[in-house]
């Protein structure tokens, strides 16, 4: 992540979060696999147009699911989570 978008930061844990929504186990290197290929700036920026920590988590949670789903990685529509 850059080191001006530190005030908000998006791990594989919340990768997890968005595969376990979808039902969808996967391996350790799946899950690198994915953290490689989302965009985590473009994924704190979204996080940060919201003030409360529930609302960025939410809004990242959001743009992640919708990231993954574009390019295939691992879930499909319908999205779990919502933007606030």
């Amino acid at each position: 992540m850059s080191m001006f978008l530190n005030s908000f930061e998006f791990t594989t844990e919340d990768i997890t979060t968005i595969l376990r929504a979808h039902d969808t186990d996967i391996s350790i290197n799946e899950l690198v696999e994915i953290s490689d290929a989302l965009d985590f700036d473009s994924i704190a920026r979204t996080a940060l147009m919201f003030d409360s920590n529930e609302d960025q988590l939410q809004a990242a949670l959001s743009h992640a699911e919708d990231l993954m789903i574009m390019d295939g990685l691992c879930i499909t529509e319908p999205k779990r989570f919502q933007m606030p």
